[in-house]
């Protein structure tokens, strides 16, 4: 993203000024420039006070070097990497799924899967069913 550096001087002494950014944008479209070249201008600068952030600075490089890598490889290679990216990702979803059960498919102890007669938030009548398969209302008490 090309940036123009009269431009980007422009809105950093206007910020320093104290201008607020709709006033900034509203100037500068009032001298003629372009929209997009105010956004760009703008996001630069925002790109560069980011970069002084102590904590940032070091991840921002980082990024920016694989930024380069990748527009070094082909799009086979980044095709590639994104189906193994996917491929792990769906691989550890299935496996905190299995090791999680959140649905509650394995059953517990006794063979008897958890119900929700075991809920503190049971309602006052509950139905069981028998073994014959025939419910059977009873009141709590």
């Amino acid at each position: 993203m090309e940036h123009n550096e009269e431009l980007v001087s422009i809105v950093i002494d206007k910020f320093k000024a104290g201008q607020s950014k709709a006033k900034i944008e509203e100037s500068l479209m009032n001298e003629g420039w372009f929209p997009e070249d105010i956004e760009r201008a703008i996001a630069h600068i925002k790109k560069s006070a980011l970069r002084q952030l102590p904590i940032l600075a070091p991840f921002l490089k980082y990024m920016d070097s694989l930024e380069e890598a990748a527009a070094d490889l082909s799009l086979g290679k980044q095709i590639l990497i994104m189906v193994g990216v996917g491929i792990f990702v769906l691989l550890i979803g299935v496996g905190l799924y299995v090791r999680f059960d959140p649905l509650n498919t394995k059953t517990k102890g006794d063979g008897i899967p958890v119900s929700s007669q075991t809920s503190p938030l049971m309602p006052e009548e509950i139905v069981v069913t028998q073994p014959s398969e025939q419910p059977t209302t009873t009141v709590s008490p």
